[in-house]
């Protein structure tokens, strides 16, 4: 590996752990406060609202990758993509507000759902921003304004402790921190990429891209119901504790699983870039991004437990550390994913990842309903592992076929 992408990758990660690092911390806390039943109510609603978190995304995350890893020093582009997200912000919160009135969670609660749209809109535009910088290789100025998000975190876990709120506060406390570093990202970006355009302008670059936008929003959706749909078939045959221990348990394992997708976004711009020997650049990167899968499983594997047991004291949690290795399983998978994904985004075949989530939904489904019943949480990681490596396995098979290939404008060149 060279030092220069050594440095540039470690510099990924360090960003990504300053973020998630405190996002965990933050998750912590908040399942400990709640009790396992309580937080299975946050998770449903974060469920819930994961549903109709592709209309927030838009799919502008993975334009960026396209474009401006093409472009990086294009500042109209940039433009272009922050006003479309403007435009696009009523197409996500007037169903989330619709949705919330019409399926109003147990108790006919309404807040929850809100709040934990907020957190995913918030977090949609964040991720923006984030793509946008890394594509440009904005490195220092994108882990500058990603210390703010530790910041807000601590002051929301000092309002929790202390004022000890139910579902709703804890989901609008969880927002508070994709909102600051949405403000964040946007403080280091330079003026000229910050312009208003008009709306013929606006129309036009959706006119030309719709195609792209379209299939990040498919595979948003499969992957909304792939990833969130454990909580319902929990709800289904085990109940609202069980997902609250499901879930602490995922969220304390899988937090792990956003260095990977730092580092494939670092990574998959230089694979873009790249016009002579792509066997050696992809192995190199395939290279890199496995040996941080493997760090992270092993870590899990062999700290997990014992900091699982530390951190989470609550009697509901007791036991909960026996799923800790198989999510280190699946955090390898989706580390792996994450390089997959993004060179399926590049190639512009994400409807080829779309498709793959298909035949793990219906896994999901079947094996679920088998083992669930009478495994309980068990019985749903099972399910959740045999589903990852079906999908990821597909997504492999298909991103090193693609990338090996020359794209349409290659050949056209």
């Amino acid at each position: 590996m060279s030092k220069a992408l050594a440095i540039g990758a470690g510099r990924t990660l360090v960003s990504e752990a300053i973020g998630r690092g405190a996002a965990i911390g933050f998750q912590m806390l908040l399942a400990n406060q709640l009790g396992a039943s309580r937080f299975g109510v946050v998770a449903l609603a974060l469920a819930a609202a994961a549903t109709l978190s592709p209309f927030a995304d838009a799919g502008l995350p993975n334009l960026a990758l396209q474009l401006v890893s093409g472009s990086p020093k294009d500042d109209r582009l940039v433009s272009r993509l922050l006003n479309l997200k403007i435009a696009l912000i009523p197409v996500y919160v007037l169903p989330l507000v619709l949705w919330a009135f019409l399926f109003p969670l147990e108790g006919n609660q309404t807040s929850p759902l809100i709040w934990a749209g907020a957190f995913y809109g918030f977090q949609a535009s964040s991720d923006l921003l984030r793509q946008i910088l890394r594509a440009r290789e904005a490195i220092k100025q994108e882990l500058l304004a990603r210390t703010f998000y530790p910041l807000a975190n601590v002051a929301a876990l000092f309002l929790i402790w202390k004022l000890k709120p139910g579902p709703p506060g804890a989901l609008l406390a969880l927002a508070s921190g994709p909102l600051v570093l949405t403000i964040a990202y946007l403080a280091v970006f330079p003026k000229a990429a910050l312009q208003l355009e008009s709306r013929s302008s606006v129309k036009d670059f959706v006119t030309k891209h719709w195609p792209s936008l379209l299939q990040s929003i498919a595979y948003l959706l499969m992957a909304g119901v792939a990833t969130r749909i454990d909580a319902f078939i929990l709800q289904a045959y085990a109940g609202t504790s069980q997902i609250g221990r499901f879930f602490a348990t995922s969220n304390f394992v899988l937090a792990g699983m956003f260095f990977g997708q730092g580092l494939a976004s670092y990574l998959y711009p230089r694979l873009h870039r790249q016009t002579v020997g792509r066997n050696r650049a992809l192995l190199r990167s395939i290279g890199v991004q496995a040996a941080l899968g493997l760090t992270l499983c092993c870590g899990a594997v062999l700290v997990g437990p014992l900091a699982f047991r530390l951190v989470f004291r609550a009697g509901s949690f007791q036991g909960a550390d026996a799923m800790i290795t198989g999510f280190a399983l699946i955090l390898l998978l989706a580390t792996m994913d994450s390089l997959w994904l993004s060179i399926l985004i590049g190639r512009r075949k994400l409807w080829i990842a779309a498709l793959n989530l298909i035949p793990a939904v219906l896994l999901k489904l079947l094996l679920g309903r088998l083992w669930v019943p009478g495994h309980g949480e068990m019985g749903m990681l099972y399910t959740s592992i045999v589903a990852y490596v079906c999908s990821v396995s597909l997504n492999a098979t298909f991103a090193i076929r693609f990338y090996l290939q020359p794209s349409t404008q290659e050949e056209a060149a």
